[in-house]
């Protein structure tokens, strides 16, 4: 099951980099294979070995493995950013994988910077369009898997639209894309709510999944 687990995790973070295609023309060359490799460590750990809380030997053991493939690998081209990036967040994975997990960090900003990650190397650049679309897509995600009473849903939502009608304004987003969202969000809330349908554990990857379609409406 964490291995199921991990696969739409993974997936769901690559929905979106590839739908861009729509739009952009996708380079999936050799940096966009480092990338999905090194997302890939980040979901292996968090979903497979953070539960078991593993000690600080396995953590050393797991770096090296990685350190070692890299190795191999050669990522002299790979931007020295993104290998910030990964490095902060599996540091975070490592040093706090005993304690009690933070929804926003590991369910909110943690996909954000992976999406970051893989998107970047495949379009080759992120404009202001691309990261906004990215944090609404697991902002969205997060708010439907964590708000579970009607007043958190009737505030998460008034804020989400107030959100979506500002980056109207700003013309970042058109009028169509904010329906879309708005749709998709209440309609996810009555199968949530009405329905009674449960939601296995990669609940928020699904939802994820969703929300990057959803995204290419306009």
């Amino acid at each position: 099951m964490k291995i199921i687990n991990t696969f739409i995790n993974t997936m769901s973070l690559l929905v979106y980099p590839f739908i861009l295609a729509q739009k952009y023309p996708i380079h999936l060359d050799r940096n966009g294979l480092i990338s999905i490799f090194l997302v890939l460590t980040i979901t292996v750990y968090c979903n497979i070995f953070r539960p078991l809380k593993a000690n600080k030997l396995f953590n050393v053991v797991y770096m090296i493995l990685i350190f070692f493939i890299l190795y191999f690998i050669k990522p002299m081209e790979y931007p020295f950013h993104l290998i910030l990036l990964w490095l902060s967040i599996l540091f975070i994975c490592l040093c706090t994988n005993k304690s009690a997990p933070n929804p926003v960090i590991w369910n909110l900003l943690v996909p954000i910077f992976e999406t970051i990650i893989i998107t970047f190397p495949i379009t080759h650049f992120l404009s202001p369009q691309i990261i906004l679309t990215i944090i609404l897509i697991n902002l969205f995600s997060f708010s439907i898997d964590y708000l579970n009473t009607i007043n958190q849903t009737f505030f998460g939502g008034m804020c989400l639209g107030i959100i979506l009608f500002g980056l109207y304004l700003l013309k970042y987003l058109t009028l169509t894309t904010i329906l879309s969202y708005m749709i998709g969000f209440i309609i996810l809330l009555i199968f949530k709510y009405f329905k009674k349908i449960k939601f296995v554990n990669y609940r928020q990857d699904i939802i994820r999944i969703i929300f990057s379609i959803i995204s290419t409406i306009n």
